[in-house]
């Protein structure tokens, strides 16, 4: 139960991108200290414990049960609920491998209280959707359980305790019930295996061995999963599902007090065992025979190497400790970016690389520098990612890169003092607290904390940090590469790579990176003027419009402190190109946002916004040019600039156009290996037969994209201001914001108006069922499109998003719950308006291959019976309680803001009408969802593909 059971599509298709985690620490406050204040008091003493926030209450019951409470309003009226469960796959019996994950799907089973699917029935009455409000987690070492309930419907919050009490000590484990769940586990199992997770679960067994961690996946063994023995559950939950290793935490808008009274009346029942099992040893690792890992897939799409630097986790308990991090996150940062300019420069051997601290269980943590390598420049990609990170752990890092990014943390810090974090996030750092020991201060004292001892941090500490990361450490390495057969028809031996790697090391020189200098984006364009202001009321929003024909719209909020939301959009897109210039059209976003601005090369701006926790990209689809941006208040100028810049200065750069180009080329060769990428340009191709519009991902649509016709085109779109709408939401004052949009964006020129083009998208006019075979594994992919006319109205806007959410309960309820044939389902909705208002649902779900047909059909029969027969009362009920509460939680938030006012603007519907969507939810009804089921929904006239693995060859 661990992934969300819904999603949004969406068009696009970018470059190789390397996600590097930073942690970040989870605070509020709200006060600013006093900087001079800070200057008097008494230097910090690095033993001394870090203080724990003083709001946060904490007991332990006496059965003990360990608890922590918190009020935090926002959002408001929600509180989120954990159970944390200290116990995971780790303790499982050798009968048991998978089933500690199999006993948390069995809470959602069936309690004393709560039997069969009470629990999710009762949630979704309240509104709660299913993957997103209500959840689950199991790993090596815990189980968490996640519910958020809405303190503002009477008792809710004492029935979600009950909940969690229930599931703490009352799960039935019901023989019928464990029949239904059993093959939806299985299905989780099925649908997660692919080349990441073989490849993962090989890595962990090597890397992991001498622990229990490396017999014991979490996911467990097919054998296990099959049988689903519910007397090894049953014994695993009586062993492990004790007070002693449970705690209950609960942040939200609620009175304290009140809430630790019902803890206390649910969970003080709650009997401590009489004797309590020992947790077995889990054992320690093994010294690896071989230094170099090397694993292979048939299915792999990119080489990747990384060097592996494990130890025991740290924990933040002292100042020392925190001071520690501090030392490990700058180090971290600057080599990152040592890592991802080595990346970015013509000719590298690495595509992409970065740095995490990566912890796979309690007891082991590991730093990874990991490298996407060009496939057959393997031993001079791991040459070149040990030579960065012995060149910075040799010469140090330089003055200006230590003093930028020791700014950028204490700015973070600043601005963590603005208000609350969201109650999830302080709830996750609960559960941390709870079973790491990490401390969760305030932001005042981590204020304090990093000014004060930030300033006593030199290269010579971060020097020491990057020894530990050196060659000299002999760290594991490991090698993922495709199959031999593809890219690789001779894999490089571990001496030859070894040989490489030294050699680098050795002759390791300083070296430095080019100073990136923020001033370089400043542009002072004439400001235009605004030609006239009104106000709208009934969204407290202001409308106006420039001199240059540009609409602009300003809604100042106080949903989140200090956040402001940033989008300029113009309707037309990559549609208005011809077939030979689209691929480089609708690449174009990604072209300009590598190629940078001016004289400034896209990594350096990169840089730049990710010094001051900035984002601003450009987006480019069929229909629509976006640039959107999120920042702080002292980020609003720059957006603009940047917004500006991108618009009337796209850098061309042959050099750097063609290591972008190498990077999608790389990607292009390898996507056929991956089956989900050949079943989504499957998809394409029979949605949109014959268009080469349809594969934007292929070696032949890479090799189209063309500099200067990206260019040209982004240009001719930026050249009609009068065609675009930039919306401005957040925690800003008008007054401060007018000159700058005047200046950045009224200066831009007028042009004439332009709206989407047709581009090969035809109308679905009877049943079109293919199937098509890739991948190894026993593994279905269905996908179900229907589609249909529209008429682009709020009302038919409305309509069809009521009926997407039916579609989604309606398929869930029936494929995963009532036939156990999924581990879930998904459904997209997409509405375009050219050539003609048209909307498409997609459907996508996993199966077993013998039976995706059998539940395609099933699938096809539910939507027939909505389109003749309508939803039952029930149903209808769940659609509009879910939707009554996402509307409310979205409406409290900038993004709901911005992409209303964007939609409404593109779709030239009255903004006042953003205020009604409330009563859009208040009025679905059972009727209401028979009509548009009936309008929308037909099963008679649909695409169908089904990706079904690859048959053995027969034998000869």
């Amino acid at each position: 139960m661990e992934s969300d059971r819904t999603g949004v599509a969406r068009e696009t298709v970018a470059a190789i991108i390397v996600a590097v985690l930073i942690v970040a620490t989870i605070s509020w406050g709200v006060s600013r200290p006093d900087e001079d204040d800070a200057d008097d008091a008494a230097p910090l003493v690095l033993a001394a414990a870090a203080r724990m926030d003083p709001d946060i209450r904490t007991g332990t019951l006496a059965n003990g049960l360990r608890y922590y409470l918190r009020q935090n309003d926002y959002p408001e009226q929600r509180a989120e609920l954990r159970l944390v469960v200290h116990a995971g796959s780790v303790l499982e019996d050798d009968d048991q491998r998978g089933l500690a994950h199999a006993v948390e799907h069995m809470a959602f089973r069936g309690t004393r209280r709560f039997p069969g699917r009470a629990i999710d029935e009762y949630l979704q009455s309240i509104g709660m959707r299913l993957g997103e409000d209500v959840n689950a987690t199991t790993g090596y070492d815990e189980t968490v359980y996640r519910l958020t309930i809405p303190t503002d419907e009477r008792g809710a919050l004492d029935t979600g305790m009950t909940i969690l009490a229930e599931w703490a000590h009352a799960v039935t484990f019901d023989s019928v019930e464990a029949a239904r769940e059993a093959p939806i586990v299985f299905e989780e199992w099925r649908g997660r295996r692919d080349a990441d997770e073989r490849l993962d679960e090989a890595r962990d067994s090597l890397l992991l061995r001498g622990t229990r961690y490396a017999m014991r996946p979490v996911i467990g063994d097919t054998a296990s999963l099959r049988r689903f023995d519910v007397a090894a559950m049953r014994r695993f939950y009586r062993d492990w599902y004790r007070p002693d290793l449970m705690a209950v935490i609960a942040v939200g808008d609620f009175d304290v007090g009140a809430v630790e009274r019902r803890l206390r009346r649910h969970f003080e029942p709650i009997p401590a065992p009489a004797s309590a099992r020992a947790k077995p040893a889990l054992g320690s690792t093994q010294q690896r025979d071989a230094r170099v890992i090397m694993l292979r897939d048939p299915e792999v799409v990119a080489t990747r190497v990384a060097f592996y630097y494990e130890r025991s986790p740290h924990v933040y308990r002292t100042l020392g400790d925190y001071r520690r991090a501090l030392v490990e996150r700058i180090g971290r940062s600057i080599l990152r970016d040592r890592l991802e300019n080595e990346a970015d420069r013509s000719g590298s051997s690495l595509l992409s690389a970065g740095i995490t601290l990566r912890r796979r269980a309690r007891e082991v943590e590991a730093h990874v520098i990991g490298a996407t390598a060009v496939d057959e420049r393997l031993p001079e990609a791991l040459a070149t990612l040990g030579s960065v990170v012995t060149r910075l752990a040799r010469f140090g890092p330089r003055s200006s890169e230590l003093d930028a990014v020791k700014e950028a943390i204490l700015r973070e810090r600043r601005d963590d003092l603005s208000g609350p974090p969201e109650s999830a996030d302080v709830a996750d750092a609960l559960i941390e607290h709870h079973l790491a020991g990490d401390v969760v201060a305030t932001a005042v004292d981590e204020y304090k904390w990093t000014s004060e001892l930030l300033g006593g941090i030199g290269a010579s500490d971060i020097m020491e940090f990057l020894t530990s990361l050196s060659m000299d450490r002999r760290p594991t390495i490991l090698v993922m590469t495709p199959s031999a057969r593809r890219v690789l028809p001779v894999l490089p031996n571990e001496q030859r790579l070894l040989a490489a790697l030294d050699s680098a090391v050795a002759g390791a020189a300083d070296g430095t990176s080019d100073d990136v200098d923020p001033s370089a984006l400043a542009v002072s364009p004439q400001p235009g003027t605004v030609r006239s202001r009104r106000t709208l009321t009934a969204i407290d929003t202001q409308e106006w419009v420039l001199s240059n024909g540009m609409r602009v719209l300003l809604k100042p909020t106080r949903f989140a402190d200090d956040e402001v939301l940033f989008r300029l959009t113009a309707p037309g897109g990559a549609s208005l190109a011809s077939p030979d210039d689209y691929p480089s059209a609708y690449m174009a976003d990604n072209v300009i946002e590598a190629m940078g601005v001016r004289d400034m090369p896209g990594f350096a701006v990169s840089r730049i916004l990710d010094d001051r926790a900035l984002s601003l990209s450009p987006t480019v689809t069929d229909e629509r040019v976006d640039i959107q941006g999120e920042g702080r208040q002292r980020d609003v100028e720059l957006m603009l600039q940047l917004a500006h810049l991108y618009l009337t200065a796209p850098r061309e750069d042959a050099q750097t156009f063609a290591r972008y180009r190498e990077r999608l080329r790389t990607f292009a060769r390898n996507r056929a290996a991956d089956p989900r990428a050949v079943f989504e340009d499957s998809a394409a191709s029979l949605l949109r037969p014959g268009e080469t519009r349809a594969l934007h991902a292929t070696g032949r649509f890479v090799d189209a994209i063309d500099l200067g016709t990206a260019v040209r085109f982004w240009r001719a779109r930026a050249s009609n201001a009068s065609n675009m709408t930039a919306v401005l939401v957040g925690d800003y004052e008008i007054w401060k914001v007018s000159p700058l949009i005047e200046r950045y964006l009224g200066s831009l020129p007028s042009g004439e108006p332009e709206r989407p083009a047709p581009v090969g998208f035809s109308p679905i006019g009877a049943q079109v069922v293919k199937s098509i075979e890739s991948g190894v594994e026993p593994q279905a992919q269905v996908r179900i499109v229907l589609d249909g006319a529209m008429e682009m109205t709020l009302e038919a806007d409305a309509a069809l998003n009521a009926t997407r959410d039916l579609l989604a309960l309606v398929l869930e309820t029936r494929l995963r719950e009532e036939l156990g044939g999924t581990y879930g389902t998904s459904v997209y909705l997409t509405m375009r308006q050219a050539p003609s208002p048209r909307f498409t649902f997609t459907i996508d779900f996993d199966a077993d291959p013998e039976r995706a047909d059998s539940l395609a059909t099933a699938a096809l029969v539910d939507i027939e019976r909505l389109r003749t027969r309508g939803p039952t009362a029930a149903e209808a009920s769940k659609v509009r309680e879910a939707a009554i509460r996402h509307n409310e939680d979205r409406a409290r938030g900038n993004d709901y803001w911005v992409t209303e006012l964007t939609w409404h603007s593109v779709s030239g519907w009255s903004l006042d009408a953003i205020a009604d969507h409330p009563e859009d939810a208040e009025r679905i009804t059972e009727a209401s969802l028979r009509d548009a089921s009936a309008r929308y929904l037909d099963g008679r006239r649909f695409v169908r593909l089904t990706r079904l693995p690859i048959r053995e060859p027969p034998h000869r």
